[in-house]
């Protein structure tokens, strides 16, 4: 792929939307500046005192830096969206290291399509390679291949998910009681909403290897993933959360944590 010039990058209509915690936002100060516009939201907790202008120099030099008294990335991603002043926003946490080249691949697919929400792949940072499996060619986003989805290999048309009414459910995502599941969650709610999105053979960024969704022994991971299929299919989510669990039978801690994720979801 050719690379893509810094004026072709400035045209694309994206904002990264970076999502950090209040301890961690001196990580972003070593990211270089990225060659579109940028949203740094920084999470301090409930008890926070933080203020934009606390934040690195290095930071408020490339970014609009904003701070919630709260956490749950799923509140730092719905505010990155507000901020936003371009139609299209990918989101970055700040140990990713985004790829343009299929950024802007994406989005001019996106825009020929009109796409809602595009969906690539990780590279693993230690070994080179997709961090999972993914399709070799363009498919369509359903509700059944979209759950092993993570934020930083999305993009979105905010104005549509806007009309739609579509935002990240608060409930779920890392800091929140619920810890996993957001990702997948508002994309199954674009769809619904008469959005459509793509999954697509382009690598978004490069990510350290471990992440929230490879930890099995957690028993809040095991309430999680059982709330989202309850949030995701409702009454049904039953035999979908048996399926589920035989088919991750290998990965279950124990037989106690798997029928817990089948038989009792917590109540949202």
């Amino acid at each position: 792929m050719t690379p893509t010039s810094s004026a072709a990058l400035q045209d694309l209509d994206v904002t990264v939307g970076f999502s950090t915690l209040a301890d961690r936002v001196d990580r972003l100060a070593a990211l270089p500046a990225p060659p579109v516009p940028a949203v740094v939201v920084i999470q301090d907790g409930d008890e926070g005192t933080m203020a934009p202008a606390d934040a690195p120099a290095g930071v408020r030099a490339w970014a609009e830096v904003d701070v919630l008294h709260s956490l749950g990335v799923a509140k730092s991603r719905n505010r990155a969206m507000d901020l936003a002043g371009t139609r299209y926003v990918l989101f970055g946490d700040d140990d990713v290291e985004v790829q343009w080249d299929e950024i802007a691949a994406a989005v001019a697919r996106m825009r020929e399509r009109g796409l809602a929400v595009a969906l690539g792949y990780g590279v693993d940072a230690a070994t080179g390679t997709s961090r999972k499996r993914h399709p070799a060619d363009y498919r369509p986003l359903s509700v059944w291949n979209s759950a092993r989805a993570a934020t930083y290999e999305m993009v979105v048309d905010v104005e549509q998910l806007r009309a739609a009414g579509v935002r990240f459910d608060e409930r779920f995502g890392a800091g929140a009681d619920l810890p996993l599941g957001d990702e997948y969650i508002v994309i199954v709610d674009a769809l619904r909403a008469g959005l459509t999105g793509e999954s697509m053979p382009l690598a978004f960024g490069v990510h350290p290897h471990v992440s929230s969704g490879s930890n099995w022994s957690d028993e809040r991971h095991t309430r999680s993933r059982s709330a989202v299929f309850a949030r995701v299919f409702g009454a049904g989510g039953y035999p979908v959360r048996a399926a589920f669990a035989l088919r991750h039978a290998r990965d279950w801690p124990s037989v106690g944590a798997a029928w817990r994720f089948v038989a009792r979801p917590p109540r949202l």
